[in-house]
């Protein structure tokens, strides 16, 4: 990682590619989703970041995770195991 100037004028964190996607699959691997579709929606949300897509890209994870946590977005939907909400997404 490193830092560059943003439009701010404050410091902003950059990091490679790579190093992103390995932390959007290790994210969404601990949300519950089997390893091999964590890093397909990783490395999905990281190539929409590198088309200059931000909307569509990395800064969707935490949102995401939310719809998993309280049951509006099953993690393993090949489990045949149906989530029933938590809480109000």
């Amino acid at each position: 990682m490193s830092t560059t100037l943003s439009r701010a004028g404050r410091a902003a964190v950059t990091a490679t590619a790579e190093a992103l996607t390995r932390f959007a699959t290790d994210i969404f691997g601990r949300a519950g989703l089997p390893q091999a579709d964590a890093a397909v929606v990783a490395e999905a949300l990281v190539w929409a970041n590198l088309r200059g897509v931000d909307t569509h890209g990395v800064m969707r994870v935490p949102r995401y995770v939310d719809l998993i946590e309280c049951g509006d977005m099953n993690p393993d939907p090949r489990s045949g195991s149906a989530l029933k909400p938590r809480r109000r997404c």
